[in-house]
């Protein structure tokens, strides 16, 4: 058997919630290396399946939420996960302190995740 989960490369919303409620603040694009990679991936699984090595059993796509206590927490995230994101930009930067000035809160963070199972052949 061999599993495949890796994020889709799709927008990842990032949204703040206080105790005032729910904002979205804007969504995080992958990175176009990441996106290569990604694609580079999909298409060695696809090679695999047409020489018959691998055949798809299930497949299933989830959701992810990623919380931050805090936008320090996040902001450490994204320095350590940047090779995979475009940086955030300024817009989404502030309306996330405003979101959170003055009410304690927790940033979240949506991925999407493909899973494949392949059952080897033969």
């Amino acid at each position: 058997m061999l599993l495949d989960l890796h994020p889709e490369p799709r927008l990842n919303p990032v949204t703040v919630r206080t105790s005032a409620g729910t904002t979205h603040v804007g969504a995080l694009e992958y990175s176009a290396s990441f996106i290569e990679t990604v694609a580079a991936a999909n298409e060695a699984l696809a090679m695999l399946e047409r020489e018959e090595v691998f055949v798809r059993e299930q497949q299933t796509e989830f959701e992810v939420l990623i919380h931050f206590d805090s936008a320090a927490l996040w902001q450490a995230h994204m320095e350590t996960e940047a090779q995979y994101y475009v940086p955030p930009d300024e817009a989404m930067l502030s309306s996330i302190d405003r979101a959170l000035e003055g009410a304690p809160g927790e940033i979240v963070m949506a991925e999407w995740i493909r899973g494949t199972r392949f059952r080897r052949l033969g």
